[in-house]
């Protein structure tokens, strides 16, 4: 095997330490990490992800949302989010890395 031009590259991961499932027509939140800037910003498991960056996340559906997770550390994302029946609200989320 040789190595391609991005062989030397970090690997990108998810820095926001919430998963999101599509789910019935809807991203909801499975997992939570503890001490992650998900659970530090307030995201429950249960939770329906509804936009970022007020892109709503059926424009960026799975792939974008995954890019949005792992954009460089210090990125602040704005994530509306709904809990249950309760009205949606805006959250803050400060991306790092979480190993």
């Amino acid at each position: 095997l040789t190595p391609n031009r991005s062989f030397g590259d970090p690997f990108s991961q998810n820095r926001s330490g919430i998963a999101v499932d599509l789910n019935d027509f809807a991203y909801t939140i499975p997992a939570v990490v503890t001490g992650s800037p998900g659970a530090e910003a307030g995201i429950k498991v249960g939770d329906t992800l509804l936009a970022i960056g007020g892109v709503g996340v059926d424009k960026l559906k799975s792939e974008g949302i995954r890019d949005e997770f792992r954009r460089p550390v210090g990125t602040v994302l704005q994530l509306l989010v709904r809990s249950g029946s309760e009205k949606p609200r805006t959250i803050s989320l400060m991306l790092r890395d979480l190993l």
